[in-house]
């Protein structure tokens, strides 16, 4: 997981908020051009065509990703937050992990408190939270406090990064940096494997 750094909306989303004052996501569902396009826009300008949560090398295609309430949209937790941008994330479209996950696995049974302790990556930043072993695995990092543990642990469960597919990507992720380091930069490396995903295993 990365920080996702929001920038301004996209405009035709704008303008649909605007000109259609929807009352529920199924307005915005009903255009199917507008979604398309606002999926696309966030994933080339704020989340380099990766999963938001996984960081999964997604495109564009409805079959590959879909945009994503950090916060749930449902009556039960944050139906004021529908078409709040910085609660749009595009993540990957597996129910095994990633946004679906969240939301089909970890929420059941669960009240908007759960939020309390999933790190939000518009707001903070994984990398505080975050390390992986030389297998690929994901884990609460090294010297962090009790209350930064929980939230680390949860986020990891919430969105189900220990995974094995996820972890054997990231294993094969850390085998060609590991590759790659003597003879390249750190940012040449970056630019050779940002097709593969998983940006935060070749900078740690």
């Amino acid at each position: 997981m990365r920080r996702i750094n929001k920038g301004k909306p996209f405009q035709d989303f704008e303008n649909f908020k605007r000109e259609k004052c929807p009352n529920s996501w199924d307005d915005f569902e009903s255009e199917p051009e507008i979604r398309s396009n606002t999926r696309k826009y966030i994933l080339e300008n704020e989340q380099q065509l990766l999963c938001g949560y996984t960081e999964l090398p997604i495109t564009f295609e409805p079959t590959s990703s879909h945009i994503d309430h950090f916060r749930r949209k449902s009556a039960e937790f944050f139906p004021e937050l529908t078409f709040e941008w910085n609660n749009l994330i595009v993540s990957c479209c597996s129910d095994d992990f990633g946004g679906r996950y969240k939301d089909l696995t970890y929420l059941k049974g669960k009240s908007k408190k759960a939020y309390n302790n999933i790190l939000n990556p518009v707001i903070e930043n994984p990398h505080d939270y975050f390390e992986y072993t030389e297998w690929g695995q994901i884990i609460p990092k090294s010297g962090l406090n009790t209350a930064m543990i929980l939230k680390a642990t949860e986020t990891i469960e919430a969105f189900k990064l220990t995974h094995e597919s996820l972890r054997t990507r990231r294993y094969a992720m850390i085998e060609k940096t590991k590759a790659y380091k003597s003879d390249f930069s750190l940012n040449e490396i970056k630019e050779y494997l940002k097709e593969d995903g998983f940006i935060s295993v070749i900078e740690q």
